[in-house]
């Protein structure tokens, strides 16, 4: 089942009031409040009335069967998003386009339903009204994409969902639905726009895994044998996403990673339900002994207003495992206030700041471009978040700080380094060299080889094992490098430094002790 979560990007908490008397009513789809019919490709509009600024539940159903009601046993969800009264940008959903409180939600926006039979239903404490409606296929396309999906043993291969979309947020999309025998065909208009196409199956069968996870495709042209195939689990992650009241947040993304790959590698996701439940399978060749981490994602289209994202660590997964862990999305309370410095001087451009509680939440903002400060939504439920920072250029590097909630003047301090190829040549192995000079004050260089192209994280932890400063956090190709290390901000004594390089299907990892002597 898809949610319009991926089409107006923000989840959204559904608080819905219970009031026993409160429903939808007067629902109107294109002008019929019992039945309507469009071309794929063309703008929906449906407006009905809610009680003033609450949220209705929306469910769009295939109608297998073709008889204008919601039969479970034979129709098909595949569409389920919140709606709020009021709320112009679209919280988790569709927005109401009029942007004002008034008791009346309307959306006016083109869709690219796949042909078929549907019905549109909104409810509010379960009580409601549906409207029929078949979408025509378009009569001359421009374009198609087509292939086949190879569905798990025992399920059926049928109306199971492709869509073809963009990471632009315009929310523009066309769908296809498999016949009996698995294959699709996405007709689409060309709309001139050069960014490729993301070809995903929607449906959810978990804890199967669809591989490829999407296939990119060049806009303009017909495109064949993109082709998807479900995959059997080895482990599992399951659990339920709810807020610190206890309410189910759904049409979520959660997703799992690997440690030692993070979210450029092994990467697994599914949406939650109408509950907040999640159910997350794993590949057999992904489980080689790494811990991993959960979370919701987090994006610049999706600032953090109302809640924070879910976020965890689980442990080495097995094959035959199934790890049940539940992520809370707190309700924001609180703020940490501070400035970004470069060389202690403000940034010309915004920094993107992650907060983590590693054990249970994470936010982010972005600071001020000129004046580098910035203000990080917390819950007062959490005590420590630990600040990264995600977009800075090759070459800075900063040192990790501990803040809390209530905290005001958080100073983050960037400075530069000099991360270079010290010699021609590509080395056999993988290696990290003790630092030079040792003791040092305050600076010092630290040598490292590559053996092939790696994601390289060099960082430095004190005693206590906290991650103080990142100096390389980036791909690089094999050769034999050389950083330099400016400690001035940091207090004398004993630290570590630790190399960590994962690609082309080899790892390595080393650490090795300097003294900083002030």
């Amino acid at each position: 089942m898809k949610t319009f979560s991926c089409i107006f990007p923000v989840a959204l908490v559904i608080c819905l009031s219970l009031q026993a008397s409160a429903q939808v009513t007067n629902l109107i789809v294109n002008g019929s409040s019992t039945s309507f019919t469009m071309t794929s490709g063309d703008t929906i509009h449906w407006e009905y009335d809610i009680p003033t600024g609450q949220t209705a539940i929306g469910e769009v159903w295939l109608d297998v069967n073709d008889n204008q009601v919601i039969d479970q046993s034979t129709d098909k969800n595949i569409f389920l998003f919140p709606q709020t009264d009021g709320d112009p940008s679209g919280e988790g959903g569709p927005p109401d386009v009029d942007g004002v409180a008034n008791g009346h939600v309307v959306l006016i926006f083109p869709v690219g339903l796949a042909p078929q039979k549907y019905i549109l239903k909104f409810t509010h404490n379960n009580a409601g009204e549906m409207v029929a409606g078949t979408i025509l296929p378009l009569p001359s396309p421009d374009f198609t994409i087509s292939g086949t999906v190879t569905p798990p043993s025992g399920y059926s291969a049928q109306y199971i969902l492709v869509e073809a979309s963009r990471d632009t947020g315009d929310g523009i999309f066309w769908d296809g639905l498999t016949d009996v025998n698995g294959n699709y065909t996405i007709a689409m208009l060309d709309d001139g726009n050069p960014i490729p196409w993301r070809i995903r199956v929607e449906n959810q069968l978990p804890p199967h895994i669809v591989t490829p996870a999407e296939t990119t495709v060049a806009n303009g042209s017909s495109h064949t044998g993109i082709n998807f195939t479900f995959q059997q689990a080895a482990a599992q992650v399951v659990g339920y996403l709810k807020d610190d009241n206890d309410m189910p947040i759904f049409g979520e993304n959660v997703y799992i990673a690997r440690v030692d790959t993070g979210p450029s590698g092994a990467v697994y996701d599914a949406q939650t339900d109408a509950s907040g439940y999640f159910q997350i399978g794993v590949l057999a060749s992904d489980l080689i002994g790494h811990e991993w981490w959960i979370a919701e994602p987090f994006s610049q289209e999706r600032p953090i207003t109302t809640h924070l994202l879910g976020y965890g660590r689980l442990p080495v997964l097995n094959s035959g495992d199934s790890i049940v862990h539940n992520l809370t999305a707190y309700k924001v309370n609180s703020s940490i206030q501070g400035q970004v410095l470069i060389d202690g001087n403000a940034p010309n451009f915004s920094i993107m700041l992650l907060a983590t509680n590693l054990d249970s939440c994470q936010s982010f903002t972005y600071s001020d471009s000129g004046t580098g400060t910035f203000t990080m939504l917390v819950t007062d439920k959490v005590y420590n978040y630990s600040f990264d920072l995600q977009n800075l250029p090759f070459g800075y590097f900063y040192n990790k700080v501990i803040a809390h909630p209530g905290d005001t003047g958080v100073l983050i301090a960037i400075t530069t380094t000099s991360v270079k190829e010290r010699e021609p040549g590509i080395p056999d192995q993988f290696a990290l060299k003790q630092n030079y000079p040792n003791p040092f004050n305050p600076r010092t260089t630290i040598d490292y080889d590559l053996a092939s192209a790696s994601y390289v994280q060099l960082s430095i932890f004190n005693v206590l094992g906290n991650d103080v400063m990142q100096l390389v956090h980036q791909n690089q190709t094999a050769g034999k490098y050389t950083v330099s290390l400016d400690a001035s901000t940091l207090p004398s004594g004993i630290y570590f430094y630790r190399l960590t390089v994962v690609g082309n299907g080899r790892s390595f990892s080393s650490m090795k002790k300097m003294i900083l002597m002030k």
